[in-house]
């Protein structure tokens, strides 16, 4: 059966997913007398189609949106969740996905998914986030309809909330981590800076990597960086962060003076260590440091693991611990001294201080101090 849509475009003419027979009502697309996929866990559908628009992209929506997110860790984060939701709809991965077909019932079915696989609160609401950057940025792309993207919209995030993840390092376990990195080596004298930097100004990782020599201001006790979401900000280091820091700094120049020393021919791009990142790339077994590389941030969170394993004996508790952990420790010690929230979020690089709150760690102690304080 050929039915007309208008415009002189016939049903048989537009491409889908199925040859499934199709008819235009008030400028949205239906299909006829089609058994539902929604009854069972599949392909977000059987026979639908995406709503007629003066302008269709070709463009695949979800890299798309990926291409709008602000740093490459949240690419990385995001595109996991979509080839999660992917896999479950049974597409081999979120680029073969069909994500102009998803419509309401797939996103909710998913969402109960969740939900009964006991993942955290906050964690399915980052998969419902994801689902839903995805459906707007096909409707950008002319690829759904205004009343799919308005239903999909319409699914309220998940409300309660759990014990959340992660911890604050107490005094002793931090003081074991670093008792292990007092070396006077290179590599030492590097990752002592980054431990530090983690602990002292609640960098991320990814932050660390990309903080160029120019923008390291050690008379002020000063970095600039370009943190999550493209934003910059300051941060200060106190004076053991900064005599790490500058320690590393004297270093690194000596090893780009000896290399080029060694071999004047093929200094490469070391040049005179005055530019390129703070923390560069180094070739195997620690032989060149290449400033203009920045650090793998896998290597930053490798650096932690290292030390909190050699650590574990003397602190048991840093068996658990992870590299964001490092920086939860940052937020909560400046939550313990008192210093307003909004401070905090500022040096944390937040954008919403509640955000900042999800990092606080002072746990039932801390409530139980502040219980006794209760005049009665």
């Amino acid at each position: 059966m050929t039915v007309f849509l208008g415009d002189g475009v016939r049903g048989d003419q537009m491409t889908n997913n199925s040859s499934f027979p199709i008819v235009a009502v008030n400028d949205t697309v239906e299909v006829l007398d089609v058994e539902s996929a929604d009854t069972q866990r599949g392909h977000f559908a059987v026979g639908r189609m995406r709503a007629p628009s003066d302008y269709v992209s070709p463009e695949n929506a979800a890299d798309q949106y990926l291409a709008t997110l602000g740093s490459q860790a949240s690419i990385c984060t995001v595109r996991s969740k979509l080839n999660q939701v992917a896999k479950w709809f049974k597409y081999p991965d979120y680029q073969h996905c069909d994500w102009h077909l998803m419509r309401y019932d797939n996103v909710v079915k998913f969402i109960a998914h969740l939900k009964e696989s006991g993942l955290q609160t906050v964690t399915i609401n980052a998969y419902l986030c994801a689902m839903k950057g995805v459906a707007q940025t096909a409707w950008n792309l002319g690829q759904v309809s205004d009343h799919d993207l308005m239903r999909i919209k319409a699914i309220k995030q998940v409300r309660g909330s759990r014990k959340m993840a992660g911890k604050a390092l107490t005094r002793q376990e931090s003081k074991a981590m670093l008792s292990k990195c007092e070396g006077t080596t290179p590599q030492f004298i590097r990752d002592r800076a980054i431990l530090l930097l983690l602990l002292g100004c609640g960098l991320r990782r990814a932050e660390i990597t990309r903080i160029e020599l120019k923008n390291v201001f050690l008379d002020e006790a000063r970095i600039r960086l370009v943190g999550k979401g493209n934003k910059e900000r300051d941060v200060f280091m106190n004076d053991v962060v900064l005599d790490a820091v500058a320690r590393w700094l004297a270093v690194r120049k000596q090893v780009i003076t000896d290399w080029n020393a060694k071999y004047p021919y093929k200094t490469g791009n070391a040049g005179d260590g005055t530019i390129g990142f703070l923390f560069g790339k180094w070739t195997r077994h620690y032989s060149y440091l290449i400033v203009d590389r920045p650090l793998n941030p896998w290597t930053i969170g490798d650096i932690v693991k290292k030390y909190k394993s050699e650590a574990e004996e003397i602190a048991a508790g840093l068996k658990t611990v992870t590299t964001h952990d490092l920086r939860r420790t940052f937020a909560t010690r400046l939550l313990e001294k008192n210093v307003d929230i909004t401070t905090v979020k500022n040096l944390m690089g937040h954008s919403s201080i509640t955000t900042t709150t999800l990092y606080d760690r002072r746990g039932d102690e801390a409530m139980r101090r502040a219980t006794k304080e209760v005049d009665l």
